[in-house]
């Protein structure tokens, strides 16, 4: 399969955690997914300086012609020089750089093929089970998304997968499940990879679930306007031509985002039963200013 750097770039920056680092050089150029490759032809993943080099003696940068190379990824720790980028950029080869550790990022790397298959596709977020429902959890890296799939698992809720989730339409709903090679592991900044299944059991995780709602973390902003009676609906999210509730979440300092996603749930099975919070108080408020508007009229008499 022939495919751009472009949209190389576009629907592995999630999965892979890449940044460009030459704009949008060599965007145009072309990759050819071969099946069975842990990568595209013309494109290379640097695990040593010295990849880089023709030989160690002139420490000049080259790509050989014959690789026809189209991008280079590399390593979170990983240091570029600018040269390279300026390098890059005058023979168009796109430059992008993992947030992930190179083992980690290689481990990744054996999935990409599944990003680009037409009736399945790598999500990035988590997926847990709440009260029957399956949750998607997405939102930036680092405002803990992780943590909370460990603590609603700590609950007693199940658990799927964590950061990325494979999803494949069936008989019109969307099933997810875990990437096999990261099936039942978590990543938790400060501790590492940890494995769900051996720590909680074996009943505290699912090989796959329905993915019935989406549930977005956001970093909470100053002064920025947020509903606070829950009138507004969900927003509409669509996976592979499915449309699925979605639900924001602000994420500030001192919040349970567990309980938060608990609660969000029972609020969103609430609304499919037919009960709003918010329309209820507004009805007894209306009854209220009602009622004390007929006793103030029968006074006046």
């Amino acid at each position: 399969m022939i495919i751009s750097v472009k949209k190389f770039f576009l629907q592995s920056k999630e999965f892979l955690r890449l940044t460009s680092l030459t704009g949008k050089t060599g965007f145009s150029r072309q990759l050819n997914l071969i099946q069975g490759e842990l990568l595209p032809e013309g494109c290379r993943l640097v695990e040593a300086e010295s990849q880089l080099f023709q030989d160690n003696k002139d420490k000049e940068y080259f790509w050989p012609a014959q690789e026809n190379l189209s991008c280079l990824i590399f390593p979170s720790n990983f240091n570029i020089p600018p040269k390279l980028i300026q390098v890059a950029r005058q023979k168009r080869i796109a430059l992008f750089q993992s947030e992930l550790p190179l083992d980690n990022l290689r481990q990744k790397m054996r999935e990409v093929p599944l990003l680009f298959q037409e009736k399945k596709s790598v999500i990035p977020g988590g997926l847990i089970r709440v009260y029957d429902y399956g949750l998607l959890i997405q939102g930036d890296s680092g405002i803990g998304k992780s943590e909370s799939a460990l603590e609603l698992v700590s609950r007693g809720h199940k658990f799927i997968s964590d950061d990325v989730t494979l999803v494949e339409k069936k008989a019109g709903k969307l099933m997810g499940k875990a990437p096999s090679m990261s099936r039942f592991f978590m990543e938790i900044r400060g501790l590492g990879i940890i494995n769900i299944e051996k720590i909680f059991g074996p009943e505290a995780v699912l090989d796959e679930h329905t993915i019935d709602l989406v549930v977005n973390l956001k970093r909470w902003e100053e002064g920025a306007e947020y509903d606070r009676l829950g009138l507004s609906f969900p927003e509409d999210c669509h996976l592979l031509g499915v449309c699925l509730p979605k639900i924001s979440i602000p994420v500030a300092p001192g919040r349970n985002i567990a309980t938060l996603i608990e609660v969000a749930t029972k609020v969103h099975i609430c609304r499919l039963e037919g009960y709003i919070a918010a329309q209820d108080i507004i009805e007894r408020l209306n009854r209220a200013l009602a009622k004390e508007k007929n006793e103030f009229s029968q006074t006046k008499k």
